[in-house]
């Protein structure tokens, strides 16, 4: 036994010295076992949901109400969650700006939650940073490219 501290997917040791790893903040997780930062800590996946039919809720002749529309049938309210630096396959669509940019790296704007203000659970933390949103793990690029995007395989 060399003392050292392997941290299952889900935990982190963050102090040297530490007798055991200690857990992520609810609704995160690490992507990899033995994660030694507290940083590692992401939002966990998402089971998939759903999207309203596009005949449901592309019914008026604004962009601007099929994408207010829609988020009423998803139950969100728009303002906060297109354009908040989380890609949300439901809001990708032209309608709502391809959910503000946030499903593109090009695009999504990098925001940080606050335990605090973003009501986020405490699990005992102190009132620090968290920092979740334009994770490359959940784009998903729908937009058309502009002349400054380059191509490559990854984003094809």
């Amino acid at each position: 036994n060399t003392g050292v501290i392997n941290a299952p997917k889900g935990f982190y040791v963050d102090v040297s010295g530490a007798t055991r790893p200690l857990k992520c903040p609810s609704g995160t997780t690490t992507a990899l076992v033995a994660s030694i930062d507290k940083a590692d800590c992401v939002l966990a996946p998402q089971p998939p949901i759903s999207c309203p039919e596009e005949t449901d809720w592309k019914v008026f002749s604004s962009d601007s109400e099929n994408c207010e529309n829609l988020a009423r049938l998803l139950n969100v309210n728009r303002s906060e969650e297109v354009g908040n630096g989380f890609c949300q396959s439901c809001l990708n669509v032209l309608e709502c700006g391809w959910d503000g940019g946030d499903c593109c790296p090009e695009t999504c704007v990098k925001r940080t939650l606050s335990l605090e203000r973003d009501g986020l659970a405490d699990d005992g933390l102190d009132d620090d940073v968290l920092s979740f949103s334009c994770d490359p793990r959940r784009f998903e690029c729908l937009a058309p490219r502009t002349s400054n995007w380059t191509c490559d395989d990854s984003r094809n």
